[in-house]
């Protein structure tokens, strides 16, 4: 879609009478994308990173919204018994950990004057000489 085409199709949702939908592919709607004139997210499919799901919600809520903007997760029934959001989640919250862990690290190292720890294989027993 053109930037023209998106723009016409914003504005056909903010002029039309009643209520107006807009389908977006998560990863679609990502770039220079204003949608105040939306005041419902609806999530039809989980997505590992967090950060794309919090940007499509503050598609929504911007500067400029007048509306409480209400979010909402779909899952199908089928899928509780798979658990692969739980799977996904449980990713995202490790990746998330981690990410922190080593932000922290690096912060410390670069603010502190003690020598920097030496890295650690994760799939290396600890005490185990690594194979190069």
């Amino acid at each position: 879609m053109t930037d023209a085409e998106r723009t016409a199709a914003i504005k056909g949702v903010e002029e039309a009478p009643g209520s107006a939908a807009i389908l977006l592919q998560l990863q679609a709607g990502g770039v220079g994308l204003n949608l105040q004139c939306c005041d419902r997210v609806i999530f039809l499919s989980p997505w590992w990173t967090f950060a794309l799901i919090d940007q499509a919600i503050a598609r929504a809520v911007r500067m400029g919204q007048v509306k409480q903007v209400t979010v909402w997760f779909v899952r199908l029934k089928e899928e509780e018994t798979l658990n692969i959001d739980k799977f996904m989640n449980a990713r995202v919250r490790e990746k998330s950990a981690l990410s922190q862990q080593f932000f922290s690290i690096v912060d410390r190292t670069f603010n502190s004057k003690e020598p920097v720890p030496e890295p650690v294989d994760s799939d290396q027993e600890e005490g185990e000489e690594c194979e190069e």
